[in-house]
């Protein structure tokens, strides 16, 4: 027997990739995240707790925005242990949701955050009494400048895993290992347990956190009965999908933080060891900026057999004093 609650207005409108569009290695020129959990396993201990995109009176249309925002409060939690909440309603407005469109893209949602930042839901809540002309409305400019001050501490990147239309499972279990992946495909048609696509289109937008053998798992936007509760469970957002389940669209998002190199009034003088080659640096520097710095004024650092830079054909030749 199939059990079917088709989301007919989930918010998500698919499109495929665009020239702009970061393809993990194919197109995108993103140094990848780093390797969190070995195995895959591990995000679901850093669910923010569930929230619908629905209150008593209205569907948000915003899948997308749920999604994405609820593996990035994941990620600043897992990574740099950094708990916070991310108001969806923030986003409305700035990812063009709309219910006269039927939602937005998932490019549109990630562009949102990554050129606009975060609010926690404390600043700008929605709620079981929030308003459709209240949530789509464009947020106070206060509100829009706490946003935006996120970005002058954190980087946001995004891309996608592969071409969509039918991403392998195989790629997003691989991608579990550094972040949680967000997805698109058909919600929701239930049979023994796991949930199949029916053939059709997708239509909603969610996050996968975890797999279990053949079957990727789902932490949605919508409890199953689709009835509004403000004390639902969060395992009534979990969803099983069928190992045949078509994956769209893949997409998985990261922070960094933004670390700024206090100025001195002095550059330490640097020499290859084995060659009369100088460089001059800052007191700190990363590998890559000092790398870069050394190719821009036609000088070659001294690396390893690796490839890495060789530190130890590297030493401090004394320090100079900068002009004021």
């Amino acid at each position: 027997m199939i059990t079917i609650t088709e989301i007919k207005d989930s918010g998500f409108r698919y499109e495929p990739e665009q020239p702009q569009d970061y393809i993990m290695g194919v197109t995108s020129p993103l140094p990848a995240p780093p390797v969190i959990f070995p195995n895959g396993h591990g995000w679901t201990k850093y669910r923010a707790k569930a929230e619908m995109q629905f209150n008593k009176h209205f569907d948000t249309f915003s899948c997308t925005i749920y999604s994405i925002l609820k593996a990035t409060v994941a990620y600043l939690h897992k990574v740099y242990g950094v708990e916070t909440t991310m108001s969806e309603m923030y986003h409305a407005f700035f990812a063009g949701v709309s219910i006269e469109k039927g939602g937005t893209t998932a490019r549109q949602a990630l562009e949102s955050l990554r050129l606009n930042g975060w609010v926690p839901d404390s600043e700008y809540p929605f709620t079981a009494e929030t308003t459709s002309e209240q949530f789509f409305l464009k947020p106070p400019e206060t509100i829009i400048l706490q946003g935006k001050d996120k970005l002058t501490k954190w980087k946001v990147h995004w891309e996608q895993l592969d071409v969509s239309g039918n991403v392998p499972h195989s790629k997003i279990k691989e991608a579990l290992k550094r972040t949680e992946v967000l997805c698109s495909g058909y919600a929701w048609a239930e049979r023994g347990g796991e949930f199949i696509d029916l053939g059709k289109r997708a239509n909603h937008m969610f996050k996968i956190d975890d797999y279990r053998g053949d079957n990727l798992i789902v932490y949605d936007s919508y409890p199953f009965d689709r009835q509004y509760d403000q004390d639902s469970e969060d395992v009534e957002f979990e969803k099983v999908l069928a190992s045949s389940y078509r994956i769209w669209s893949a997409h998985r998002v990261w922070l960094t933080p933004i670390v700024t190199v206090k100025k001195t009034n002095t550059t330490k003088i640097l020499k290859d060891k084995d060659s009369s080659t100088i460089f001059f640096a800052d007191p700190v520097l990363s590998e890559g900026a000092f790398e870069s710095y050394a190719a821009n004024h036609g000088k070659e650092v001294p690396k390893d057999k690796e490839g890495k830079l060789d530190w130890d054909r590297i030493e401090i030749d004394g320090e100079v004093e900068l002009k004021k």
